[in-house]
């Protein structure tokens, strides 16, 4: 990683963090606005428990990486700095669009975070992101390069899909307190039932659950083998197996995510937002949301 940047360019200071799909939509949103802004990305991406592996050991694209003590410089300054100066920090896992982009109050699942830069919310919104605001976005989704052993895996496997094949992402939330009650497997089957001829590709943080549909729908479920376990985000292996099922559940023209996972949404993005979205949730639950009140775009000089 680079220790020092280069103090005649300006730049995007991206911290991502959380799980991988989080962690692409930083990026994303980063890249995205370095563009309008002409600045350069610098992107903190931490090992640690919610995705022990680094940015290069899952795709090829060329980026300037900061470890912790260039990173925690500047997140000393977050709250005595001004927009639009040598350095913007940007700490979301968001998609965030421009101010003029979008009418603010347009998501439905979330809403703009207090004192969150740019327009109305795009995330977790799926089909009902307009289609001139999806060609923006893809443009960065589409960029990414994927390191060639994901390459490889994802080509050979998604061979086995045909198109009569429903992607599945479950998300049980068992690691993540109050979103545990967000899962319920009959939520699920009902989705599934109303495809009687399909196959489904499954991709689920608990190799339970995977066990549980096999057991159900028998052969008609396909799932990816892992080198470790569902869910594992404490190697690289881990970390690489799940975003090859992310590659994977981006392939089918049919989606059934789960209700707050940006792991089902960014499934969407790179597959072009082509599928045709269900979200399984328990209906009493389909409303709750957590508010973010944090600032995530800054700026500031040094």
């Amino acid at each position: 990683m680079n220790s020092l940047l280069d103090k005649t360019k300006k730049y995007i200071i991206a911290y991502a963090h959380g799980g991988i799909s989080n962690r692409i939509k930083c990026v994303v949103s980063a890249l995205r606005w370095a563009n309008a802004l002409k600045r350069e990305v610098a992107l903190y991406w931490p090992k640690d428990y919610t995705c022990n592996c680094a940015f290069q050991d899952l795709f090829e694209n060329k980026i300037t990486e900061i470890g912790s003590d260039v990173y925690e410089n500047f997140e000393k300054h977050r709250f005595f700095s001004f927009f639009h100066n040598k350095y913007t920090l940007m700490d979301t896992w968001r998609l965030l669009v421009f101010g003029k982009e979008l009418r603010r109050g347009f998501g439905n699942v979330y809403p703009k975070a207090l004192g969150e830069s740019g327009g109305g919310s795009i995330d977790l919104e799926y089909e009902r992101v307009p289609e001139a605001i999806r060609e923006k976005f893809l443009i960065y989704f589409n960029n990414f390069v994927p390191v060639t052993y994901v390459r490889d895996q994802v080509n050979i496997f998604s061979q086995r899909f045909n198109k009569s094949t429903v992607s599945v992402a479950i998300r049980t939330w068992v690691d993540s307190g109050w979103r545990s009650k967000l899962f319920d497997i009959n939520e699920f089957y009902r989705i599934m039932d109303t495809f009687p001829d399909a196959n489904f590709f499954v991709t689920s943080d608990s190799s339970e659950i995977v066990r549980i549909l096999a057991e159900k729908y028998n052969d008609r479920i396909i799932y990816y083998p892992k080198r470790t376990a569902n869910g594992d985000r404490s190697s690289v292996e881990g970390v690489q197996d799940t975003l090859i099922d992310l590659l994977l559940a981006s392939k089918n023209k049919f989606l059934v995510g789960s209700h707050l996972s940006t792991f089902s949404e960014v499934a969407w993005w790179f597959g072009e937002c082509q599928a045709k979205v269900s979200i399984a949730s328990r209906q009493k639950y389909r409303k709750i949301f957590p508010y973010r009140f944090y600032i995530p775009v800054l700026s500031f000089r040094l």
